[in-house]
């Protein structure tokens, strides 16, 4: 099924079962086909009516008004007592709105009989007590509950009563609102929803972070990456296809890697020659052809440097298992250092001696001595060069840095890039082939490691080397 279709599917499935909570939920409650607001204010009105039945059979008939009107003012009400034809009785003795009145039924007329002069008072008609009813009334706008309840007559027995409660707000709680129902129907509508959709969002989110991660490593240039396919929608598709040309992408670096590896290769027979064919043409000219052959023989030797940059290039590249093992950091920054900077004096090393890092030793001290260099030929008059090197959690973080201008914003993610230059004016002399920082990237992967670059605060230039960290070995004698 599509993507759209499972949205448009869990939708409605979850709008169903909401709809057959709800009347789930009103069947129970209401019972039946009573009002939203006659179920639970019935209840409350009857539990009332039990109150205030009790409080009226302890006291005498006179002190009903105030029995009332305290039981109004805790319940934010106005109370009626009334007789089964809605005559007041006791409480408030305003009359009722049309939409009251007619709940309760009319008085009927009274029959003659032949005793009524002399006679004793006939006894009266017995009349149904009125139903518990809700009503609301305009002008002001006021909502009504009432039920009947027995209650003490002047002779002793117990005659049918009802009472009347009037609230001006329909969120009075005592009355109508249960609070509870609401937090649990909230409650429920929640936990459907949660059932509904919350497996499919996880399933969702998951396979969209899994498609995240997977980008963001391509486009750091790591192709051998892919993400798992476990879906057969949209995504599933799109998962796919990013394999897919996260493998073709793969297959094109390599090709031609391997390409400018044979080339570099096939050059350096013919470069041998040439460069021996120099020597010997030197020896044999005169004084006069000595500027023009020492000319060809730096064109020569450029050309040499620039083969060999290549083929160490396309070697690291390629190398996709190396031979890993404990290095400290120390020695190898030293090391570095030593090959770039013979004097030390434009270096400044702050390594602790305990670091290690898991790595192959050449690989990790060639790309030292080739950021090492770099620093010195592009900033080496702007400041000292300075070596570090931080433990974070399972990885040590070996940063080089320099005081020079830095590099663009806008082309700081192309500074690993072949044969890139972020200044196009540069020369061979200022600038080199462009493969120097590439050569550190391919290096420090092929060791499991990372490496980033970033402009310092307020100038200069930071690269930094991540690599898994190993216990640590001891310093040797």
């Amino acid at each position: 099924m599509s993507l759209g279709g499972k949205i448009v599917s869990l939708a409605l499935l979850n709008l169903g079962l909401l709809g057959v909570a709800g009347m789930l939920a009103g069947r129970l409650h209401f019972r039946g086909l009573e009002s939203a607001l006659l179920a639970p204010a019935a209840g409350r009105i009857l539990a009332i009516g039990t109150e205030t039945a009790r409080k009226l059979a302890e006291a005498p008939e006179a002190d009903w008004d105030s029995i009332l009107a305290a039981l109004g003012a805790r319940y934010e009400s106005t109370f009626w007592l009334t007789d089964a034809f809605g005559v007041p009785i006791a409480g408030a003795h305003d009359p009722f709105p049309p939409e009251v009145r007619q709940h309760f039924p009319r008085r009927p007329p009274r029959e003659p009989h032949p005793e009524d002069a002399d006679g004793p008072e006939p006894p009266r008609r017995h009349v149904p007590p009125p139903p518990v009813f809700v009503a609301m009334s305009e002008g002001p706008v006021r909502y009504w509950v009432a039920a009947r309840m027995p209650a003490p007559g002047r002779d002793g027995l117990k005659r049918p009563v009802t009472l009347v409660l009037a609230t001006g707000s329909i969120l009075n709680p005592h009355l109508f609102f249960d609070w509870r129902l609401l937090a649990g129907v909230a409650l429920g509508a929640v936990a459907i929803s949660a059932v509904c959709w919350l497996p499919f969002l996880r399933g969702l989110t998951r396979t969209i972070r899994e498609l995240d991660k997977t980008a963001e490593t391509i486009a750091e240039g790591q192709f051998s990456v892919r993400t798992p396919v476990r879906r057969r929608d949209e995504l599933g598709h799109l998962g796919t296809q990013v394999n897919r040309m996260a493998g073709r992408l793969e297959g094109y670096v390599a090709r031609q890697k391997r390409f400018l590896g044979d080339i570099a290769h096939e050059l350096c027979a013919p470069l041998a020659r040439v460069q021996a064919s120099i020597g010997v043409l030197g020896q044999k000219a005169g004084s006069e052809h000595a500027p023009r052959i020492q000319a060809l023989e730096d064109e020569v030797e450029y050309l040499a440097g620039l083969v060999n940059e290549l083929l160490h290039f396309s070697r690291a590249a390629l190398l996709t298992r190396v031979d890993l093992q404990p290095v400290r950091v120390e020695d190898a920054v030293r090391r570095a250092v030593e090959r770039e900077s013979p004097s030390l004096e434009a270096v400044e090393v702050a390594v602790p001696p305990d670091l290690t890092v898991l790595a192959n030793e050449t690989m990790f001290t060639r790309s030292l001595a080739n950021l090492v260099r770099n620093s010195i030929r592009h900033a080496g008059t702007a400041g000292p060069i300075r070596v570090s090197a931080r433990g974070e959690g399972e990885t040590i973080a070996v940063t080089v840095a320099d005081s020079g201008p830095g590099v663009p914003e806008s082309e700081i993610e192309r500074i690993f890039e072949p044969f890139y230059r972020p200044e196009a004016s540069r020369s061979r002399e200022t600038g080199g082939a462009g493969l120097g920082l590439a050569i550190v990237k391919s290096g420090i992967e092929s060791c499991r490691g990372s490496i980033e670059c970033r402009n310092a605060d307020p100038h200069g230039l930071e690269v930094t080397i991540r690599l898994p960290s190993a216990p640590a070995r001891p310093p040797p004698p």
